[in-house]
């Protein structure tokens, strides 16, 4: 191809992002709200998008975080993952907190969530470490597996098998706090695995992600609220 194409093609290509980056912006800034005011805390989830140009992504290592996977072989070389932080405050003790949030049972109390099947579980404990969870949503189904667990204080997940692809590292980590109160922090390293598009496919799929763990700690909040510590 001659230089003066070639240029004029580059040139193209990082209009096309401009423009793609723009509407996205305008498309997340558009969503409504699913929260009251008064659970618009400073305490509330957040997002940390990565631009979806390609040259941005290739550029952009991905935010360092302790993450389950050590290993990231698998990650598409060149391509940043995404990351999707929540962080809410729930007044129940952090023993019932953390029980309910890693038994994977209760997510199908979630409206999108049709079905949640423990097809295998943990080495030690029913979902310890080793347990594996089968999730179907309308037009999403996974595996998941506990790869890290420390109750009541933090636990580890990853997504092994998808449809669409997809690779996803979750920890959930607990805190206790004064007045009988847990402080939860859920931390997700996303990326989609297919051969094009991935960036924007990633980018697009995030607010999914982080609306489905907000209206899972919607969920806790609502089940846990006035919960005591159990006797012993």
């Amino acid at each position: 191809m001659p230089a003066y194409r070639r240029a004029s093609a580059q040139v193209g290509r990082a209009a096309g992002c401009r423009v793609i980056a723009g509407r996205l912006r305008a498309w997340s800034d558009s969503v409504p709200e699913r929260v009251g005011p008064a659970e618009r805390a400073a305490d509330a989830p957040r997002i940390e998008p990565v631009s979806v140009c390609p040259e941005s992504l290739a550029a952009t290592p991905g935010t360092p975080v302790t993450s389950p996977r050590q290993d990231r072989s698998e990650t598409v070389e060149g391509r940043a993952l995404h990351t999707v932080e929540l962080d809410r405050t729930i007044h129940a003790p952090i023993e019932a907190v953390f029980e309910w949030f890693n038994d994977g049972t209760n997510y199908e109390r979630l409206a999108l969530v049709r079905r949640v099947t423990l097809i295998r579980p943990g080495a030690t404990e029913e979902h310890g470490v080793g347990a594996v969870r089968l999730a179907i949503l309308p037009f999403f189904r996974f595996n998941n597996e506990i790869v890290a667990y420390d109750p009541p204080h933090s636990f580890g997940y990853q997504i092994r098998h998808s449809i669409p692809p997809l690779d996803h590292d979750g920890v959930v980590t607990f805190e206790s706090i004064r007045g009988n109160a847990t402080h939860v922090h859920w931390h997700v390293d996303l990326q989609m695995k297919t051969r094009h598009f991935a960036g924007i496919l990633t980018e697009l799929s995030a607010p999914y992600v982080y609306g489905g763990l907000a209206a899972a700690v919607r969920a806790a909040e609502r089940e846990l609220r006035g919960t005591t510590t159990r006797s012993s």
